[in-house]
């Protein structure tokens, strides 16, 4: 790529990050205001408009974030600060950053980890991320009322497991769902749409730490995602 390329491309993502997300952050912030009734009371037809509203904001607001961190990842300007981390208390933050959007479908998380695990050695917030990542699929195409499940283990490395109980994938589709903006919707029906870049940051953030990303699907019966993560030499376990 020229430097003359180089520049655009720098210049287009700068412009995604300061000219898109500072209106978007004041949009959230005015819907949050109106929903929390700090402007007077709202008919029960407005608080579902802003609802709708805000529901699409934050659409956005992952796009913007994806298109970002995708520049970044193939920029390499991404820098990786590993370090010493509890695995289960990584777990408990990504689900509770969740909490909004499994409390909307009525999903409940059902987690499966040995109290003790050895520590990872690893980046928190690009493995956060990854997770955060697979647990809003799961979520997207989960049933309302259903469970998904979370588990935790460890052997040479440690996993990390997410698994639904939704529509699943066809096993000949599973090598088409890490590319970039391949959207799952056109794989596995309709959903939530993104522009196709979830998985496909996931793996690359994951792979960055020396991991690795495994998707294991049947149509009709679920999906289980794992990300398989280094351990922290001599390490002897946390607990949360």
């Amino acid at each position: 790529m020229s430097i003359k390329e180089e520049k655009l491309k720098e210049d287009f993502i700068d412009l995604i990050s300061h000219e898109m997300r500072t209106p978007l952050t004041t949009i959230q912030w005015t819907l949050e205001y109106f929903l929390g009734g700090f402007t007077g009371e709202i008919s029960p037809l407005q608080r579902d408009y802003l609802k709708m509203a805000e529901k699409d904001s934050r659409r956005l607001g992952v796009i913007i974030d994806d298109l970002i961190d995708i520049y970044r990842i193939q920029s390499a300007k991404i820098n990786l600060k590993k370090e010493k981390t509890d695995i289960l208390r990584l777990i408990n933050d990504c689900i509770l950053m969740m909490k909004g959007d499994l409390e909307l479908k009525r999903i409940t998380v059902v987690k499966r980890a040995s109290t003790y695990l050895p520590y990872a050695y690893i980046d928190q917030q690009s493995i956060s991320d990854a997770l955060i990542k697979l647990l809003d699929n799961a979520i997207k195409f989960s049933c309302t009322g259903k469970e998904i499940r979370v588990s935790a283990a460890a052997a040479d490395r440690i996993t990390i497991s997410v698994e639904d109980y939704g529509c699943g994938i066809d096993p000949k589709m599973l090598p088409r769902i890490f590319k970039k903006f391949e959207q799952l919707t056109r794989i596995i029906g309709p959903g939530r749409q993104g522009i196709g870049l979830g998985l496909s940051i996931a793996k690359a953030l994951v792979e960055l730490n020396g991991g690795e990303i495994k998707i294991e699907s049947k149509k009709g019966e679920g999906t289980k995602a794992s990300i398989a993560i280094p351990l922290l030499k001599n390490s002897e376990g946390g607990r949360t």
